[in-house]
């Protein structure tokens, strides 16, 4: 696991969109070290398809309602 204080760093760095992917991966079921791993994973593989497919999987968790508290 990388340091969390620089992927805390980088991830308050980014702007922030729709949908981070965190609330598509774990929401509710991770602590916070795990929140900023997701984060930081999206970070360095950011770019258009990764995206479309983080907008696309948004639908399905929001009507499976998956991580709901």
């Amino acid at each position: 696991m990388k340091n969390i204080g620089g992927i805390e760093a980088i991830y308050q760095s980014v702007k922030p969109g729709i949908a981070s992917y965190w609330s598509i991966n774990g929401r509710s079921h991770c602590k916070y070290e795990e929140r900023l791993e997701l984060e930081y994973y999206y970070i360095e593989n950011m770019n258009f398809i990764f995206d479309v497919k983080c907008v696309i999987r948004v639908f399905f968790v929001v009507l499976g309602k998956k991580g709901a508290l």
